[in-house]
């Protein structure tokens, strides 16, 4: 919720005129448009055009084998991208152009590195993003495990707090069994945040 002061606009330099609690105003919000059947994409990110299709380099503009949905978190504009082949989560704000950059990442020292490490800090072969509540889970494929943040970065320098799959940052090994993964590709989380449901 929020207050909106509305007033009278006038058509001299004199001093616009606040409304009063009796005046009558009409305000009309026109709804967001509807997503229609073999609607057209507005948006591109990781290429430069709709008719490009590189293989992906390792900057600050490209993905290679993007995987999973693109989650977006409210609060702050962000989405985020499973970079899956770079072995990084990218970070856009939610209104950015067609092949514009990337405003941070995670997994990754930098933007031309994709090194394929598993501990703390990094996210190999990320297949998928849930964002409920303010907390992110990360898929991290090629580790067998999903790694937990109590708020979803916004800088590169954010870690995650716990994981699921593995008992340290460095392990990655897969197995049948409850507290272990074998090969996890997706994740969601409930809206509260707290509970988890992986498919592994």
């Amino acid at each position: 919720p929020r207050i909106v002061t509305l007033q009278i606009d006038t058509q001299d330099d004199s001093t616009p005129t606040p409304l009063s609690d009796t005046d009558q105003v009409t305000i009309t919000v026109a709804p967001p448009p509807e997503f229609q059947t073999n609607q057209a994409a507005s948006v591109v990110w990781g290429q430069p055009g709709f008719t490009s299709g590189g293989s992906g380099q390792v900057d600050q503009d490209s993905l290679s084998v993007p995987f999973g949905a693109v989650s977006v978190f409210n609060d702050t504009g962000l989405a985020y991208v499973p970079d899956s082949a770079n072995h990084r989560v990218m970070i856009f704000h939610d209104d950015a152009a067609t092949g514009g950059l990337a405003a941070s990442l995670r997994g990754q020292p930098n933007f031309v590195t994709r090194d394929v490490v598993v501990d703390q800090g990094r996210h190999p072969a990320p297949a998928h993003v849930a964002i409920a509540g303010s907390r992110m889970a990360v898929v991290d494929w090629y580790a067998n495990r999903v790694s937990l943040y109590e708020r979803p970065p916004s800088t590169s320098f954010q870690q995650p707090v716990a994981l699921l799959g593995q008992d340290t940052f460095t392990g990655s090994g897969a197995a049948c069994a409850s507290a272990q993964l074998n090969g996890p590709y997706s994740v969601a989380i409930t809206p509260d945040g707290n509970r988890l449901v992986d498919a592994d």
